[in-house]
C-alpha cells in the first residue's frame, strides 16, 4: 500500500539522512544501557528478560561496530527505514511467517504470555504489520520483541513504541526458554555462513520447549538472489556480496543444531504497492524498491525509474509459477491500481 505512518508521501534520499552517532560508546545512539534497559520497563512481557549489565567484550564491539543499515552514510540505513513506514507493502509475506511461527492462523486473542522474538527485525515491519493484519492487533503487536544488530534500527523500533534490543543473532542476550517463537527473516543472508549454525543453535537455546524457529531467505541461483547480484550490488553504495542459501544447506544446519520436524518449502513474499492511478502504483513502488535496496547509483540518472521498472519486470520473467503468474506487474485493485514486484523465498521451520 501506499500507507504511512508518519508522512503521507514519503522521500527518499540518495545520501546524508540523519547521524545519530553523537555517543559511539552507548549501547544505542545516544542512549546508555541503563537509560534503554528503564525505557523497557513499560514492556512487562519482556522487561524480564532484559539482562541486568549492559553487553560487554567482543559481543558490545560487534554491537558498536555499526553496519550498512544504520544511516545512508554508512550504507542505506536512512532510506531503508524511509522505505519499511509502509509495512503493508510486505504484508502478504509476513502472514505467512507470523503463521508458520504459531503453527497457525493468527488467533483472535494472544495469551498473555506469548513472546515471539523477531532476531533481524530491522525497526520493527514485522510488529507493524500485525496490526494491519488484524485490526484488533494494534495493542498485541507488544507480543513480538524486535531484534536487530543496527543500533539505529533498534532506537526506531522504540521510538514506534515497540519492545526492541540489540543484539547479534549469533549472540543473543536473552536467557534460556524464554520466547515461543523466533523468526530470522529479511537478511538472514547477511549472517556469514560459517555463522548460521551458531545463529539458529541461540534461536533454540531461547526458546521454549515446543517453540519454534522460522528461517526466511532466497534460494542461491534462485531470481531473487539473481536480483540481488545483478542489480542491489551493482547500484547499492555497499554492493551485495553476500551467499545465500540452498534448501539442503538450511534443512542440514536446522537439524544439527537439533530442531525436529524441520522442514524447507517455497513461500511466496512480493512487493505490492496501491495507487489512485496505475502511474501512481508504478511510480510508488519504484520508490520503495529504490529506497529499500538502496539503489542510489541508478537513481542518479534522469530516467531512473523507467530503467528500475525495465529491471523489475527483467526480473519477473524469470521467476515463474508464483501467484501473480500471468497477470500484469500493474492492474486494477479494489482501490485504485496495485504494482507487483513478485518474489519467492525458502523459508525453513523446526520445532525445538
Amino acid at each position: 500500500m501506499s500507507c504511512d505512518e508518519r508522512t503521507t508521501e514519503p522521500q527518499f534520499w540518495p545520501h546524508g539522512g540523519t547521524d545519530l552517532d553523537s555517543d559511539e560508546g552507548a549501547y544505542l545512539p545516544g542512549m546508555s544501557f541503563e537509560t534503554y534497559r528503564a525505557s523497557m520497563a513499560s514492556f512487562p512481557r519482556f522487561y524480564p528478560l532484559i539482562p541486568d549489565t549492559p553487553p560487554f567484550g567482543p559481543v558490545m564491539e560487534i554491537i558498536q561496530q555499526g553496519n550498512e543499515f544504520d544511516t545512508d552514510q554508512h550504507g542505506r540505513g536512512d532510506s531503508y527505514r524511509v522505505a519499511q513506514r509502509a509495512p503493508d507493502i510486505r504484508l502478504h509475506g509476513i502472514q505467512t511467517l507470523l503463521e508458520l511461527a504459531l503453527a497457525g492462523p493468527i488467533p483472535q486473542e494472544w495469551p498473555d504470555d506469548l513472546r515471539i522474538l523477531d532476531v533481524l527485525g530491522g525497526d520493527g515491519t514485522l510488529a507493524r504489520a500485525l496490526a494491519r493484519l488484524r485490526p484488533y492487533a494494534a495493542r498485541h503487536r507488544q507480543c513480538i520483541m524486535t531484534s536487530d544488530l543496527s543500533r539505529h534500527m533498534v532506537l526506531e523500533a522504540l521510538n514506534y513504541g515497540l519492545p526492541a534490543i540489540c543484539q547479534p543473532a549469533q549472540h543473543l542476550l536473552l536467557p534460556d526458554a524464554s520466547f515461543d517463537a523466533v523468526i530470522l527473516a529479511y537478511g538472514t543472508h547477511h549472517i556469514p555462513a560459517a555463522e548460521r549454525r551458531q545463529a539458529y543453535a541461540e534461536a533454540l537455546r531461547v526458546l521454549k520447549p515446543n517453540g519454534r524457529i522460522v528461517v526466511h531467505d532466497f534460494e542461491e541461483n534462485g531470481a531473487v538472489a539473481q536480483w540481488f547480484s545483478t542489480v542491489v550490488h551493482r547500484y547499492s553504495p555497499n554492493g551485495h556480496a553476500y551467499q545465500h542459501f540452498t534448501r539442503e544447506e538450511l534443512l542440514d544446519d536446522l537439524r544439527a543444531v537439533g530442531f525436529r520436524e524441520a522442514t524447507v518449502r517455497d513461500m511466496y513474499d512480493p512487493f505490492r504497492v496501491t495507487g489512485p492511478t496505475a502511474e501512481a502504483a508504478r511510480s510508488g513502488l519504484c520508490a520503495y524498491v529504490a529506497g529499500m535496496y538502496g539503489l542510489f547509483k541508478l537513481r542518479r540518472a534522469p530516467d531512473w525509474q523507467p530503467r528500475l521498472w525495465e529491471l523489475i519486470g527483467e526480473h519477473a520473467a524469470r521467476l515463474r509459477g508464483h501467484e501473480d503468474s500471468g497477470m500484469p506487474l500493474v492492474r486494477r485493485a479494489d482501490a485504485g491500481f496495485v504494482a507487483v514486484m513478485p518474489r519467492r523465498a525458502l523459508v525453513g521451520v523446526g520445532v525445538r
